[in-house]
């Protein structure tokens, strides 16, 4: 176990951080802490962390570009759309140990 993870579970047993976990398609959900008041944006880059973490435990090494990822999907939350980057994810509702999934973004219709 990482250093990082460590102090991460600490944290949340401290009541400063929270745990959320991320549904991915015929993928385990993948475990991210962050603090209680993170935005959106914390929320991505805690994500990508995560997830590199978790390719180096499993030996995988597929490069992901995360541009890419965030121009195509936002997460979501019951029925809450996570699209404003700035905003602080409390304001969605997300509290501990929540599951937030992937949704392809919808293109804008031409006009």
């Amino acid at each position: 176990m990482a250093l990082v993870d460590a102090q991460g579970m600490i944290a949340v047993e401290h009541g400063q951080s929270i745990s959320i976990y991320i549904a991915r398609d015929d993928e385990p959900p993948l475990k991210v802490i962050v603090p209680q008041n993170a935005t959106v944006r914390e929320l991505k880059k805690a994500i990508a962390r995560h997830f590199e973490i978790y390719q180096q435990r499993t030996g995988s090494k597929v490069k992901i570009s995360w541009k890419y990822i965030w121009r195509t999907y936002n997460l979501s939350f019951d029925s809450f759309t996570l699209d404003d980057n700035d905003s602080c994810i409390g304001n969605y509702g997300i509290s501990n140990k929540d599951t937030l999934s992937y949704k392809k973004k919808r293109k804008k219709p031409k006009i």
